[in-house]
């Protein structure tokens, strides 16, 4: 009877220290939403609008866990963010509260995606050979769809407008529904750690043997295989038609879409992890020594360089007139683009691991271990 008694205070304390997992939000889709990681499938960090020189911080919240290289979305009132410990975090854009947030026992690499209503996002059980596909549906605060994928995804979710699609390490290419559906698994033979573009009818793939690799959007079947490098390529960038990307060797790439050729190749000596962003006039992008490069788009000759002394790995974000520049040397860069000057040095106690966002006005940024922080600027 004693340890009866005992068992009952136990699960009694136990219960009231637990906490709901759960986000509830109704809203309404909007054109300006950021969906997903590189904000289109394109995958360029590229807005017409302009923060300010000036940030003053508007609020900061924590999450458990602390970041990998990815984004932010943001939908309606809300902003998204996952963590390394599980969590999926949903905060109120202008005051930093938090709306609610998910809690699974895998690891979340990928950022979430906004799919209409739904949060499709991607967990990993430690330990455990498979990842956990989850479809969330926000206004109800339910998993509506939930099934096991063999092997690990280790790139970012590609939102298409019908459903989304990922590779596994096993070179496993899926694609889903908007209900949860399954709707091809592909075996490929090209494998990669880069992740997935879209253009049009064609998933664009850049490989692990130095591959550009179309796939069509519907059946996942490979279409065509472009042979451009002896080594691993990585993650891309598409504007006006046109594909940017870097392989292991240090060399940039220029690849028209439409007639499926390279056009340019230029040889950097660097070492690149960042994602390129590319505007009407420029490819910008930093590398592991710390030296971020404005590069012209046409003939891939450099502009100009400016050296952070950091450790540049998330992509940056690139505004009308500004370069907003994560450091893994816990610094944020705020560069003006014509000339490549240092306007603004932000130093911080964590390394600045995410893509900043600037949504309805505001500048978001992701600080080790587990920092969000909002800025108004001016």
């Amino acid at each position: 009877m004693k340890k009866l008694i005992n068992l009952l205070i136990f699960l009694l304390i136990l219960n009231a220290g637990c906490t709901s997992s759960f986000i509830k939000l109704d809203f309404v889709p909007r054109s300006t939403d950021i969906n997903q990681f590189g904000i289109t499938g394109k995958r360029n960090f590229h807005i017409e609008e302009d923060p300010g020189d000036s940030l003053v911080l508007r609020w900061s919240s924590s999450t458990k866990g602390g970041y990998r290289n990815g984004s932010i979305v943001a939908a309606d009132k809300y902003i998204f963010v996952s963590d390394l410990s599980g969590r999926i975090y949903c905060f109120n854009y202008e005051t930093g509260e938090t709306k609610g947030f998910l809690d699974y026992k895998g690891i979340i690499k990928a950022n979430p995606v906004i799919l209409n209503n739904t949060l499709v996002f991607l967990s990993m059980p430690r330990n455990r050979d498979y990842t956990d596909l989850i479809f969330y549906d926000l206004p109800i605060a339910k998993e509506r769809y939930s099934t096991k994928i063999e092997g690990k995804v280790v790139t970012e979710l590609l939102l298409l407008n019908n459903g989304v699609v990922f590779i596994t390490n096993e070179a496993i290419i899926y694609k889903y529904g908007m209900r949860g559906e399954k709707i091809f698994g592909v075996k490929s033979e090209h494998y990669t750690s880069s992740n997935l573009l879209a253009m049009g009818d064609e998933i664009i793939l850049l490989s692990e043997k130095g591959e550009v690799v179309f796939i069509d959007v519907n059946s996942g079947i490979t279409l065509r295989t472009y042979q451009v490098s002896e080594g691993p390529l990585n993650n891309g960038a598409i504007e006006n038609d046109i594909l940017y990307f870097t392989d292991y060797h240090g060399k940039i790439y220029s690849f028209d879409l439409l007639q499926k050729r390279v056009i340019n190749v230029k040889e950097l000596n660097e070492k690149f992890k960042m994602t390129p962003v590319a505007d009407e006039k420029n490819i910008y992008i930093g590398g592991l020594s710390g030296k971020f490069y404005a590069i012209d788009k046409n003939t891939l000759e450099i502009k100009w360089v400016v050296n952070t002394d950091g450790i540049l790995n998330a992509s940056p974000l690139v505004t009308k007139s500004r370069i907003v520049i994560p450091d893994l040397n816990k610094h944020l860069f705020i560069v003006e683009k014509e000339r490549g000057r240092i306007n603004v040095k932000m130093s911080f106690e964590g390394r600045v691991k995410v893509t900043p966002i600037f949504y309805k006005k505001k500048l978001f940024i992701g600080i080790d271990d587990g920092i969000i922080n909002c800025y108004d600027t001016y």
